[in-house]
C-alpha cells in the first residue's frame, strides 16, 4: 500500500500538532464541534470505542489518550485517501503529506470535491494541483495552512 507509512505517520503528527495543536481538554472549535486531542472530531468518531469512555466538554484525557486517538484517525485516512486517490502510493512523501493533512482537516468527501486538484495530480502536472488547491475556499480558511 504506503511506503514509508511509520515515516508518514510520524511526519503527519508533528505537521498535525503544529496545525491542530495538542488539546488535552475537551472544548468546542471554531465550528462548535467537540473537538480533543490532535484535533480529534468527536462527533464524527466518538471516543468510546476507543478509549472506552464518553467525553464531554471540559473533559481531560492523557497524552497518551491523545496519541491513540491521533493513531486511530490517521490510520483511517490514509487508508481513505489511498483507496480514493489513484496515484497516492506513488507520491513523495510531502506530497502524500499534503493530500492527508487536507483529508484530516476537511475530511474525504470534502477532499474528493477538490476535482481540478486531484486529475493534475493524476497527470502528475503538481504545478496545477498546487494552484487548485490555493485557489480554494479551504485556502481562505485555513491561510499559512495551505501554503505549508
Amino acid at each position: 500500500m504506503l511506503n514509508h507509512k511509520e515515516s508518514l505517520k510520524t511526519a503527519l503528527e508533528v505537521q498535525l500538532k503544529y496545525h491542530e495543536g495538542l488539546e488535552l481538554k475537551v472544548y468546542r472549535d471554531t465550528v462548535g464541534i467537540l473537538t480533543v486531542g490532535i484535533g480529534h472530531n468527536l462527533k464524527a468518531n466518538p471516543a468510546l470505542p476507543i478509549l472506552g469512555r464518553l467525553l464531554r466538554e471540559g473533559d481531560l484525557i492523557t497524552e497518551e489518550e491523545a496519541i491513540k486517538l491521533f493513531n486511530e484517525d490517521v490510520d483511517k485516512i490514509i487508508i481513505q485517501v489511498d483507496d480514493n486517490v489513484p496515484k497516492f502510493a506513488t507520491l513523495s512523501q510531502n506530497r502524500q503529506l499534503v493530500l492527508v493533512d487536507m483529508a484530516f482537516n476537511l475530511g474525504i468527501r470534502r477532499l474528493l470535491k477538490f476535482g481540478k486538484m486531484l486529475a493534475a495530480i493524476n497527470q502528475d502536472n503538481f504545478v496545477i494541483a498546487a494552484t487548485e488547491m490555493l485557489n480554494s475556499g479551504w485556502a481562505l480558511q485555513v491561510k499559512s495552512r495551505a501554503k505549508r
